[in-house]
């Protein structure tokens, strides 16, 4: 606990929501109908993380955007 009564999260392991998926047992199960591992691994390796961190700071700066006042 912080000072001002916040929990704070140490996290053991650091992994993308798709990599979490991964480690399931039997992982590929819980995909959607019509949804391959082939096809979800191909748009994973597309970009690196921190490119796709990037690409989604950058798509929230333009939907803010949008409801900034004049």
């Amino acid at each position: 606990m912080d000072r001002r009564g916040k929990e704070k999260k140490v996290y053991e392991t650091w992994r993308t929501p798709y990599e979490r998926l991964k480690s399931l047992k039997e992982w590929k199960k819980h995909l959607r109908p019509g949804v391959r591992a082939e096809g979800m691994e191909a748009v994973a390796m597309r970009q690196s993380d921190n490119d796709y961190a990037r690409l989604m700071r950058e798509a929230k700066a333009r939907l803010f955007a949008l409801f900034a006042r004049p």
